[in-house]
Protein backbone atom coordinates (compact mmCIF):
# COMPACT_ATOMS: atom_id res chain seq x y z
CA UNK A 1 0.00 0.00 0.00
CA UNK A 2 2.92 2.44 1.28
CA UNK A 3 4.22 1.81 -2.55
CA UNK A 4 1.46 2.76 -4.11
CA UNK A 5 0.87 6.18 -2.39
CA UNK A 6 4.49 6.66 -3.46
CA UNK A 7 4.25 6.39 -7.02
CA UNK A 8 0.85 8.16 -6.78
CA UNK A 9 2.32 10.96 -4.79
CA UNK A 10 5.71 10.99 -7.50
CA UNK A 11 3.68 10.49 -10.47
CA UNK A 12 1.08 12.57 -10.44
CA UNK A 13 2.63 16.07 -9.75
CA UNK A 14 3.88 19.71 -11.32
CA UNK A 15 7.12 18.91 -10.38
CA UNK A 16 7.90 15.69 -12.77
CA UNK A 17 8.60 15.43 -16.13
CA UNK A 18 5.20 14.14 -17.17
CA UNK A 19 3.06 17.44 -16.47
CA UNK A 20 6.05 19.93 -16.11
CA UNK A 21 5.18 21.49 -19.55
CA UNK A 22 1.84 20.85 -19.28
CA UNK A 23 -1.12 23.79 -19.32
CA UNK A 24 -2.50 22.05 -16.12
CA UNK A 25 -2.71 24.50 -12.99
CA UNK A 26 -0.65 22.71 -9.52
CA UNK A 27 -3.79 23.03 -7.97
CA UNK A 28 -6.05 21.10 -10.17
CA UNK A 29 -3.26 18.08 -10.22
CA UNK A 30 -3.58 18.46 -6.40
CA UNK A 31 -7.00 17.90 -6.92
CA UNK A 32 -6.75 14.65 -8.78
CA UNK A 33 -3.33 13.70 -6.98
CA UNK A 34 -5.84 13.35 -3.71
CA UNK A 35 -8.50 11.95 -5.49
CA UNK A 36 -6.62 9.05 -6.94
CA UNK A 37 -5.21 8.28 -3.67
CA UNK A 38 -8.80 8.66 -2.33
CA UNK A 39 -9.56 6.02 -4.60
CA UNK A 40 -6.73 3.40 -4.28
CA UNK A 41 -6.73 4.01 -0.27
CA UNK A 42 -10.99 2.81 -0.36
CA UNK A 43 -9.92 0.14 -2.49
CA UNK A 44 -7.19 -1.39 -0.12
CA UNK A 45 -9.53 -0.74 3.12
CA UNK A 46 -12.47 -2.69 1.19
CA UNK A 47 -9.83 -5.40 0.28
CA UNK A 48 -8.59 -5.33 3.70
CA UNK A 49 -12.13 -5.55 5.05
CA UNK A 50 -13.37 -8.42 3.02
CA UNK A 51 -10.06 -10.60 3.14
CA UNK A 52 -9.42 -10.60 7.17
CA UNK A 53 -5.61 -11.87 6.35
CA UNK A 54 -5.05 -12.05 10.20
CA UNK A 55 -5.70 -15.03 12.38
CA UNK A 56 -6.72 -13.33 15.32
CA UNK A 57 -9.77 -10.62 15.47
CA UNK A 58 -7.38 -7.86 16.69
CA UNK A 59 -5.24 -7.94 14.23
CA UNK A 60 -7.62 -7.27 12.03
CA UNK A 61 -9.51 -4.97 13.55
CA UNK A 62 -5.79 -2.68 14.42
CA UNK A 63 -5.43 -2.76 10.60
CA UNK A 64 -8.76 -1.40 9.85
CA UNK A 65 -7.96 1.45 12.46
CA UNK A 66 -4.49 2.07 10.49
CA UNK A 67 -6.26 2.39 7.27
CA UNK A 68 -6.96 6.33 8.51
CA UNK A 69 -5.29 7.38 5.55
CA UNK A 70 -8.57 7.04 3.53
CA UNK A 71 -9.41 9.73 5.97
CA UNK A 72 -6.77 11.16 5.83
CA UNK A 73 -6.64 11.27 1.88
CA UNK A 74 -10.60 12.68 1.74
CA UNK A 75 -9.97 15.43 4.25
CA UNK A 76 -6.96 16.82 1.83
CA UNK A 77 -9.07 16.06 -1.37
CA UNK A 78 -11.49 18.49 0.61
CA UNK A 79 -9.14 20.60 1.16
CA UNK A 80 -7.41 20.98 -2.06
CA UNK A 81 -10.92 21.47 -3.91
CA UNK A 82 -11.73 24.00 -1.80
CA UNK A 83 -8.21 26.34 -2.43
Amino acid sequence: MKLSVLVVVAFVSKDNCVFSRTAVPRAMLEVIQQGVLLFFLSIWLAVQIALKPFNDSNGNASEIVSRGQVKGSALTTARAIDS
